[in-house]
């Protein structure tokens, strides 16, 4: 039979029916045991119930019990949270926290067979950490507004006779999609950010040149470009026999091989603003895979 304080039994009475956080404390005022419950008052007074101290580790915890103290939540989900970070906080004898990290639970350790489950537990989630990211990818969209008095430049390609498309650059959506998606699957925000149409050295530059700069980022942190498929969205002109054109001024300015590039045209069969030729779209993704 484990004898425990007087004003323990009157704190075990009156625990509220409602959601919540216990603390255990030992004599010396330490917390050595954190709990949540849905119904605080059925849960802390089930340790210390007899049939509860057949067990030999609530019979552990409970023989230690000098104090109790709770803490009544709004629901259970709140309850489990601060019982995560109060473990933290106080790492609990009968509570060993593996990680930092609410995405690992916590091991009660009390008896050997614990601590072994606890070492595999372990070991499994340093395996999962160790797998390092090793394939990203991105999607890019732009569109621009037709333009008389402009060059048309698609996918590095010009279209002669074409009117052209309103741009700080030279518009080619096909390019910005492009570097948008890389951009993206960097996590690098987008084409806008690095390259303002507030900033006078963008004027007019050719986008090839913005996919090359976007290229070596991609480059330089520690990515190659695996694979690039675009779609040119315009009612004209006539996309497809300029393709394979398109395809190796993209891929240069990369610097992959064509084949790894892929560009497709659609209309929108009259609908929109593509559709009434008032503009062209462009739209892509992309695969980056990790260098060796």
């Amino acid at each position: 039979m484990v004898n425990f304080p007087e004003h323990v039994q009157t704190q075990i009475e009156t625990l509220p029916r409602k959601p919540g956080v216990y603390l255990m404390h030992d004599v010396s005022g330490a917390v050595i045991y954190v709990g949540k419950a849905v119904d605080l008052h059925s849960r802390v007074r089930s340790y210390f119930h007899a049939s509860a101290w057949e067990n030999p580790k609530v019979h552990a915890i409970v023989s230690e019990i000098a104090d109790l103290e709770f803490i009544v939540t709004d629901s259970e989900l709140e309850a489990l949270i601060l019982e995560a970070n109060l473990i933290k906080q106080h790492r609990p004898r009968y509570n060993v926290r593996l990680k930092d990290d609410k995405r690992y639970p916590y091991i009660k350790i009390t008896w050997p067979e614990d601590l072994l489950w606890a070492e595999h537990f372990v070991e499994q989630k340093e395996h999962k950490r160790e797998r390092r990211v090793t394939i990203r990818s991105g999607i890019g969209y732009d569109a621009h507004r037709c333009k008389e008095d402009r060059p048309l430049v698609l996918g590095g390609v010009r279209f002669e006779g074409e009117p052209g498309l309103l741009g700080h650059s030279d518009a080619d959506v096909v390019c910005h999609a492009i570097c948008d998606s890389l951009l993206g699957a960097l996590g690098a925000g987008d084409i806008g950010q690095h390259f303002p149409d507030s900033d006078v050295r963008y004027a007019g530059i050719s986008s090839l040149s913005l996919l090359t700069r976007v290229a070596a980022m991609v480059s330089g942190d520690g990515w190659e470009i695996e694979n690039v498929d675009a779609v040119v969205i315009a009612e004209a002109p006539r996309i497809g026999p300029r393709i394979p054109q398109m395809r190796r001024a993209l891929a240069g300015a990369m610097g992959i091989e064509a084949e790894r590039v892929n560009v497709k045209a659609k209309t929108t069969e009259g609908l929109g603003f593509v559709g009434r030729r008032e503009g062209v779209a462009s739209e892509a993704i992309c695969m980056l895979r990790r260098k060796d």
